[in-house]
């Protein structure tokens, strides 16, 4: 796993072993969750780290980003972390939602308009039956309400 700040770069690289030792009790799992605004992952590690890390972790919407470490794509891993940070974060989710992280608060109107429209239709494409099975679309900030943009019956309920 590494750990990130969005400004400063990379600033802490933690192995497997040592985040297990590092994060015995709930309090040094909060400790670890407030000391960095973002979360790096290496994508092989990634289903491990609920059970690590604890529930209130991704709760708070810090959950790791993935980073493929592992295959030579002639890329260095800086470039490859540079790309996981600027890119765009599909969630799990437990259900029927999606949730996609875009942009962020120094971009301009039209550059998150952009990001919205760009997620939706990635988002979309990768659902079975595409954008019919869309019953609604929210967009929000970590401290909003959900603005909807798109409300609409499902296929079967349509009259």
């Amino acid at each position: 796993m590494v750990a990130a700040a969005r400004a400063g770069g990379v600033t802490e690289a933690v192995g497997v072993g040592a985040l297990k030792k590092r994060c015995e009790s709930h309090e040094s799992k909060r400790l670890l969750k407030d000391s960095h605004d973002v979360f790096l992952a290496d994508d092989r590690i990634l289903p491990l780290l609920p059970r690590i890390l604890g529930s209130k972790f991704f709760s708070s919407k810090k959950q790791p980003i993935p980073v493929c470490l592992s295959r030579g794509d002639g890329s260095s891993v800086r470039e490859r972390v540079r790309k996981a940070l600027s890119g765009t974060v599909f969630l799990a989710t437990k259900g029927t939602s999606v949730t996609v992280k875009i942009g962020r608060g120094s971009m301009t109107a039209g550059q998150l308009a952009d990001d919205a429209t760009a997620a939706f239709a990635g988002a979309v494409a990768l659902l079975p039956g595409g954008s019919r099975s869309v019953a609604s679309a929210h967009l929000k900030t970590a401290e909003s309400l959900a603005l909807p943009v798109l409300q609409r019956l499902p296929e079967k309920c349509r009259i």
